[in-house]
């Protein structure tokens, strides 16, 4: 429906609340889909699913790909061992501008990949 209206093709997906597991991201990538932003590494929010990556190959940090499909993990920063949001619309909404710059800022400086 959504690529009638807009007359143009829908290429990726995001699962809301990173609420997707594999079999749904299977699905995701069966419907013709070329990329996915539904993996984020913080185990800590109860609705949050695990993707397993399995046959996935790693292209960089937070970059996975299957044959022609990729998944792109959405950023965190490590903090005393555990892995805390930096990124999507919840987390920069929830912490002051000035945190989020910070952290952001932090994790550019180690040469990564920032995915919002």
């Amino acid at each position: 429906m959504l690529e009638d209206l807009i007359s143009s093709p829908v290429e990726g997906y995001r699962a809301s609340c990173f609420s997707i597991d594999r079999k749904r991201l299977d699905k995701v990538q069966k419907a013709g889909f070329s990329y996915d932003s539904s993996r984020i590494d913080f185990s800590s929010h109860p609705l949050y699913e695990t993707i397993n990556m399995d046959g996935y190959e790693l292209v960089m940090p937070n970059i996975f790909r299957n044959n022609n499909f990729f998944e792109f993990q959405v950023s965190t920063y490590s903090f005393y061992r555990k892995n805390i949001p930096i990124s999507g619309g919840g987390y920069l909404r929830i912490l002051p501008w000035y945190v989020s710059k910070k952290l952001i800022k932090s994790y550019l400086n180690q040469g990564e990949l920032y995915i919002l």
